[in-house]
């Protein structure tokens, strides 16, 4: 714990509507809402550092233990810098 989310880095393309650091299993991440080009959905940002290595089936694992993730959503993984984001609930407006 301790991970400063002050920089994660911005998508230019979308709109943050709401964010708050959050526990996801032993692992703060900064859950994000957000909305652009048409759509709108959800972002788990983890520092790379406090994932210990996780592949992408165990990030999907986490990340599919939270109520805030629908079942059926895909999941998208990028890794920019230190940080790893999880999209997910993404639908068009």
């Amino acid at each position: 714990m301790g991970i400063s989310f002050s920089n994660v880095p911005d998508d230019a393309t979308c709109t943050v509507i709401f964010e708050q650091e959050m526990a996801l299993g032993d692992v703060t991440v900064l859950y994000r809402k957000w909305h652009g080009e048409g759509v709108t959905g959800d972002d788990f940002l983890l520092s790379a550092a406090d994932t210990g290595g996780m592949d992408d089936a165990a990030l999907e694992n986490l990340v599919r233990s939270s109520t805030l993730v629908a079942a059926d959503t895909p999941l998208s993984f990028s890794r920019t810098g230190d940080f790893i984001c999880v999209r997910f609930n993404v639908h068009p407006v």
